[in-house]
């Protein structure tokens, strides 16, 4: 394992925070089943969650902390916290809203700066987290969209609960709805490149035409 005050980050004053699920069969990735087994997906979501451990912490890019659902404990957890410097938390909410609120304020509570990102934001590389955090100096929240109306990224250095209150979470408007909020709330924000997840058969298709993405494909 690296020590923890072993590593010295790129941005040491920010933390990411990554949304996770435990990879449980028939839990995580359900709609890629028409195209590839239960084991399959566990074993694709598995890499995924690894690769971006070891992509942000094998950079010393900033602090990571992985929010997991279903399992906090799983064993998968457990051996990423022992190959590497991260804290392993239980979301805790009702929704989602509620679950992504909760990890801002904990994160705001020991770094200036919070990153919100998806387990399963392929999408996303370090050039994307550079924009990200190097926003937050200017504004104070930070979006990256989805294709699919909602967002891959979130990042602020505010607490702001009202953007995450009544929110159509896994719809096309969450995007939509959240700038509303912002806007209401007369925050300064920016909004960064459009951006896709890994959920349906046709964004593995898109996944898998990336050579650099063959070693995660199991």
């Amino acid at each position: 394992m690296i020590g923890k005050t072993s590593v010295q980050y790129q941005y040491a004053d920010t933390v990411i925070q990554l949304f996770t699920k435990a990879p449980l069969k028939g839990k995580v990735k359900t709609r890629l089943e028409p195209i590839l087994t239960q084991d399959e997906i566990v074993s694709l979501y598995k890499n995924l969650i690894a690769d971006r451990v070891k992509q942000v912490i094998g950079k010393s890019f900033c602090p990571l902390n992985v929010w997991a659902a279903l399992d906090a404990k799983h064993e998968f957890f457990l051996d990423l916290q022992n190959q590497y410097p991260i804290e392993i938390f239980p979301q805790v909410g009702i929704d989602l809203g509620e679950r992504m609120h909760y990890a801002v304020q904990r994160g705001l509570n020991q770094y200036q700066k919070v990153i919100l990102l998806g387990g399963d934001c392929v999408s996303v590389d370090l050039d994307y987290l550079h924009q990200a955090v190097d926003a937050l100096d200017h504004q104070s929240i930070v979006l990256g969209p989805a294709e699919d109306g909602g967002y891959v990224l979130l990042g602020t250095r505010v607490d702001c609960k009202a953007m995450f209150v009544e929110v159509d979470w896994g719809t096309d408007q969450v995007l939509k709805q959240t700038v509303e909020k912002l806007e209401q709330q007369n925050l300064q924000f920016c909004v960064l490149d459009t951006r896709w997840d890994l959920d349906r058969p046709e964004d593995l298709v898109r996944f898998q035409s990336d050579s650099n993405n063959i070693n995660l494909l199991g």
